[in-house]
């Protein structure tokens, strides 16, 4: 028993060796005989993630975002884009006006024509004309600009843009 537990012991001191030389080529380049290089890492303990990394990223983009809410936005437009884009609006209105059919320049609930008309734009116009109906309100064309602007900002990107910019005059066959 006692040869055997020598035998492990000097194959243990044998191996320790093996590896400590071992460790000492795979320090030194063989072809050049100088120590590689080893990078150093400063201010880097191995316990500096407690938690997954995930989780420190998205309080990061939480506080960003944040910040952005709460900075003022710059709007950069430019005043003749802005005359612009207020003239195809203009135009914009004037065409759906016409289109829900004033008399003598204004409109009712009961004027409108909804078989006539682009059925995209009767859906998009819906909650007008059903405030229109419930109130039975008379608007002329200003009065009619306030309620699409009202209206503008409740709607989702896709209609507002076929509203001002897609919609166009049904042709009078």
């Amino acid at each position: 028993m006692q040869r055997l537990l020598n035998f492990k012991v000097k194959s243990e001191n044998n191996l320790e060796k093996m590896r400590a030389s071992q460790k000492k080529l795979e320090e030194f380049d063989p072809d050049t005989g100088k120590m590689r290089f080893k990078p150093t890492i400063i201010n880097r303990s191995p316990n500096l993630r407690e938690r997954p990394v995930w989780i420190d990223l998205f309080e990061i983009s939480k506080k960003q975002t944040s910040s952005r809410e709460n900075s003022p936005q710059r709007v950069l437009i430019n005043k003749n884009s802005q005359q612009i884009t207020e003239k195809i609006r203009y135009k914009q209105y004037k065409t759906i006006f016409e289109c829900l059919g004033p008399i003598n320049g204004k409109i009712t609930y009961g004027n409108i024509d909804l078989n006539n008309n682009d059925q995209k734009m009767i859906e998009i116009l819906n909650p007008l004309l059903q405030e229109l109906a419930e109130s039975d309100i008379v608007l002329d064309f200003s009065q009619f600009c306030q309620a699409i602007d009202a209206l503008i900002k409740v709607l989702t990107p896709q209609e507002k843009w076929y509203l001002i910019f897609s919609f166009n005059k049904p042709k009078p066959v």
